[in-house]
């Protein structure tokens, strides 16, 4: 960043000088030009973005869902991508690999992330979430467990 200050300010006192000099005016127009191909770099590796809310789901569904229900029910969680705000949508069912720990009482975790609670609050609202809670009742023994947090 100090190094971008510092370019920023020579290009600024070249630009203030009066002197008509063909080679000082080229040197300047390319060090303007390497100055926004610059600024526009660090864009994109730091984006105005305000930070990433992630969102976790975990659902606990019925002892007698058959294979058929599962993949409905999974899929109508993926329909979840279709709404604007919803970034990184990952669906997925748990895996018994005999740590006591595990959160084993729930079958499948979805997990997505959001600009901004802006956005987050959004979804909320959106028909297509508003129609997987409804979908859902017909699938979940419990109402859904969630986590949010954000991405450090």
């Amino acid at each position: 960043m100090k190094n971008f200050i510092s370019l920023f300010l020579l290009v600024s006192f070249l630009a203030s000088c009066q002197n008509a000099n063909p080679q000082l005016e080229k040197e300047l127009s390319e060090t303007k030009a390497r100055l926004v191909a610059a600024k526009a770099a660090l864009g994109k590796l730091n984006p105005t973005q305000e930070y990433s809310l992630v969102h976790e789901v975990y659902f606990n569904v019925k002892d007698d869902l058959t294979t058929e229900q599962m993949e409905v029910f999974h899929q109508s969680i993926l329909r979840l991508k279709d709404i604007p705000w919803v970034q990184n949508l990952v669906v997925g069912e748990f895996k018994n690999l005999d740590d006591p720990r595990a959160l084993a009482e729930y079958e499948i975790k979805m997990s997505m992330e959001f600009k901004n609670e802006k956005d987050y609050a959004e979804y909320q609202t959106h028909p297509i979430h508003l129609e997987l809670k409804k979908i859902a009742a017909d699938f979940v023994a419990a109402p859904p467990t969630t986590y949010d947090f954000i991405k450090k």
